[in-house]
């Protein structure tokens, strides 16, 4: 679904924020990372965002050719990652 993606600057290994960049770079999404401006930048987004609604249906169709990967499997990979971090192999992916 068209998204505004806000990572948490916080997540494992910045995760959020590749997936946001992922997303955001194949025109799926906006990224809009948190910074002493978010709170203006996302003011200006979404009032974009209001006003030209063929931004959200192009974002619709470009996220319809992202090439996710199946729930279950997407699923199993963070059940992996998981684990690894909890036995210290933090930097593997």
């Amino acid at each position: 679904k068209p998204s505004v993606l806000v990572p948490l600057p916080s997540s494992a290994a910045g995760h959020q924020e590749e997936n946001a960049r992922t997303l955001s770079d194949k025109g799926a999404a906006i990224f809009l990372p948190e910074g002493p401006a978010f709170e203006r930048e996302l003011s200006a987004c979404l009032e974009t965002l209001i006003k030209e609604p063929g931004k959200i249906r192009k974002m619709e169709s470009n996220f319809a050719l992202v090439q996710a990967p199946p729930a279950l499997e997407a699923v199993e990979k963070l059940k992996t990652l998981i684990e690894q971090i909890a036995h210290g192999g933090e930097n593997s992916r």
